[in-house]
């Protein structure tokens, strides 16, 4: 019999049998099905996986889409109300003298689960792996920032004295402190301490995105920032290997998530890293390209270490295999990088000779659209919304964040700010003439999440005017939340500009300034 059942249905009736026999002993959910759509068998398997049984599925339309010659996962919503993912297979054959399609169904609702699992614990794994790197890449810029602070510190208070004295009459000449130069270096030790701060804050938010175990979310990925996160979380890994070069070409972006992205080239840069020996970076380099191809985007990773035996390079991506010394390697990261790469649906490649060097070749579906650069924004007060101040109410349980954000935002808004999602809720019984309502996420008791539950409930109209500002979201459920608030949220840390330019953005919309909801509104 080929595989459409054609010398089945040529051999009569015992053909049928055969293949009615085959179907109903198979392991595998099998389904045969009229070009109509409807269910003319079932076997067991199919039952089980269904969750339901042949005479409730006999005659019943299938379903689930039918494409001959391909394997595509769908979701299966059983009887009990539970979703299994499962492979459908499906396949032109004839039964009782008629066109049909075989359609087979696996399970593979557990598989998925183990490969999400792996993909975290070997995320994990490489975050401990450059954990030394990372603490070598924090240390320096917090280094500056101590050391300004604390001469700032030391210096902010003989300026304040000598300032005083100079009201007061008591200080005959200005004091060297209060001079101009001096007074310049403590505004330049400031600048310092800002850009330093800055460099751990995007330090911190590189792990954050790629250590995350929530689930997956596709958006246009640039490569070039996924590729420069790489390399800044893998910089220790490589400074004592090899040289790191950059070639940076690519303009389009993928449609995939980005800490996964980041995951992939990371790996890669690890493994041309480590196929380096110590002791020769003069002597050996790693180079990271992207550029556009067609419709495709490449990012490549060349090393000039050990290469790969000819005979290992076809067993690279098998989960559990390494070439590495033991202890060394888990045999995952790999497997992984492929399996993440198919699911955007891209491909991995490898060129390597031994002795010379090995070159991967990540290949991703590039998206239509090009990336742009956002425009520039300037730090300047705006005039007020029709001739008076908007009210901003800031909800956050951290004293010092609701000081600075009313420090920030005070200049330009009439600022409120409460420590508590329950006095927020207390608040805005009475009092909910705010345009803009911004809430931390996570707070104890009553949170963010909380506070917008009871807006929804008792008063939405004052859900068009929340927005929040978040450390992460580090639950499921806090993930999911923020997913629906879109573009509705502001990462801490934050500075003056993103703070200011975001409430600005929230004040103006529509729904600012609607006043108190009435009882009828409520309802």
């Amino acid at each position: 019999m080929d595989d459409t059942g054609h010398e089945m249905d040529k051999a009569g009736p015992s053909g049928i049998e055969s293949l009615r026999m085959l179907i109903s002993h198979n392991a595998d959910g099998m389904v045969v099905i009229d070009p109509e759509g409807h269910a003319l068998l079932v076997n067991p398997a199919a039952e089980a996986l269904l969750g339901r049984t042949s005479e409730e599925l006999l005659g019943q339309q299938f379903g689930l889409p039918i494409i001959e010659g391909s394997t595509t996962e769908v979701d299966v919503l059983r009887s009990d109300g539970t979703v299994l993912v499962a492979e459908l297979r499906a396949a032109e054959i004839r039964w009782d003298g008629r066109p049909a399609s075989l359609a087979t169904l696996r399970d593979v609702t557990e598989r998925k689960r183990r490969n999400a699992h792996m993909a975290h614990v070997e995320r994990m794994a490489s975050v401990g792996t450059l954990a030394a790197g990372v603490a070598h890449e924090v240390n320096n810029p917090l280094t500056y920032v101590l050391f300004n602070l604390q001469w700032l510190e030391r210096a902010l208070p003989k300026v304040a004295d000598a300032l005083h004295a100079c009201r007061t009459g008591t200080g005959v000449e200005l004091p060297e402190s209060c001079r101009p130069e001096a007074v310049r270096k403590m505004a330049e030790g400031a600048a310092r301490a800002a850009e330093g701060a800055g460099r751990i804050r995007d330090i911190v938010r590189t792990l954050t995105g790629f250590s995350r175990n929530d689930v997956e979310t596709t958006s246009p990925v640039d490569v070039n920032a996924s590729a420069e996160a790489a390399v800044q979380m893998a910089q220790n890994e490589i400074r004592y290997r090899a040289t790191l070069a950059r070639d940076f070409a690519s303009s389009v972006p993928v449609l995939a998530d980005e800490g996964r992205i980041t995951q992939v080239i990371l790996n890669l840069l690890i493994n041309a890293a480590q196929a380096i020996p110590d002791g020769a970076s003069e002597e050996n380099v790693i180079l990271v390209r992207t550029f556009d191809r067609g419709n495709e985007v490449v990012v490549e990773v060349h090393d000039t270490g050990v290469g790969i035996p000819g005979n290992l390079v076809p067993r690279i991506f098998e989960p559990f295999y390494t070439s590495k010394p033991a202890g060394q390697g888990s045999g995952l990261g790999l497997a992984i990088c492929h399996n993440i790469v198919e699911v955007t649906g891209g491909r991995i490649e490898v060129e390597s000779v031994e002795g010379k060097g090995t070159c991967f070749r990540v290949c991703f579906p590039a998206m239509s659209e090009h990336l742009s650069p956002p425009a520039p924004s300037e730090l300047r007060s705006e005039p007020p919304l029709d001739g008076r101040r908007p009210r901003v109410l800031v909800v956050d349980d951290e004293p010092m964040v609701g000081e600075i954000v009313d420090a920030t935002l005070g200049r330009e808004f009439d600022v409120v700010v409460v420590n508590s999602g329950a006095k927020a809720r207390e608040l805005l019984q009475r009092d909910g003439d705010f345009d803009v309502i911004l809430s931390d996420l996570l707070m104890p008791g009553v949170s963010g999440m909380d506070l917008y539950a009871w807006m929804e409930s008792e008063h939405p109209a004052f859900c068009e005017r929340t927005s929040f500002m978040t450390g992460g979201a580090f639950t499921p459920k806090a993930a999911e939340f923020l997913a629906r608030m879109d573009d509705r949220c502001v990462k801490k840390p934050f500075d003056v500009r993103t703070l200011l330019n975001f409430v600005r953005a929230a004040a103006k919309r529509p729904e600012a300034g609607l006043g108190t909801p009435t009882s009828e509104e409520a309802r």
